[in-house]
């Protein structure tokens, strides 16, 4: 049943998904807000990064499924290695990929469903949605949008996210 007109961006060929960045990041600066007291935190999602490092491990010694694992072991390594900030838990989404995003006719955001892990954390879990959305160009401008507000090892940490959710991501 749809409720909202537009295209899953999983079904969108990658190179046509550049015209949601703007979009897209302009309503992850409006969700990732401090998050009040009680909201729930995910055990998986928007965790340090630490906190899965064995799940990781585990996924990256299948090496069939995985055939850049000695790429993706050291962005991986890196990340755990980064600051971790001291700021508030922000609201996230959660489970923010193609397949929860929808996109208009010309490419532009035309919504975010999916709410089901919705809760507080870490925001490099949202962000890691550059990495599985866009092309370099169209991901420089998703950091871009965001200006001060993210600093860079909350992207090394949103690029090593990929990886850490458990599956199916």
């Amino acid at each position: 049943m749809r409720w909202i007109p537009g295209a899953a961006a999983a079904d969108v060929d990658p190179a046509e998904r550049g015209p949601a960045a703007e979009g897209l990041a302009a309503f992850l600066l409006s969700l990732h807000m401090p998050a009040e007291a009680g909201v729930p935190v995910n055990p998986f999602r928007g965790v340090p990064l630490t906190d899965r490092d064995s799940g990781v491990a585990e996924r990256l010694g299948d090496r069939e499924r995985y055939p850049q694992t000695a790429a993706l072991g050291a962005v991986w390594a890196q990340a755990c290695t980064a600051d971790a900030g001291d700021g508030p838990a922000m609201m996230l989404h959660g489970d923010l990929h193609p397949g929860n995003i929808l996109l208009a006719e010309d490419g532009t955001l035309a919504g975010v469903i999916d709410f089901g892990d919705v809760g507080a954390g870490d925001p490099a879990v949202d962000l890691a949605v550059a990495w599985l959305m866009f092309d370099a160009g169209a991901r420089q401008r998703v950091i871009d949008a965001f200006g001060p507000a993210v600093q860079g090892d909350t992207w090394m940490r949103a690029r090593a996210g990929l990886s850490s959710c458990p599956p199916p991501c």
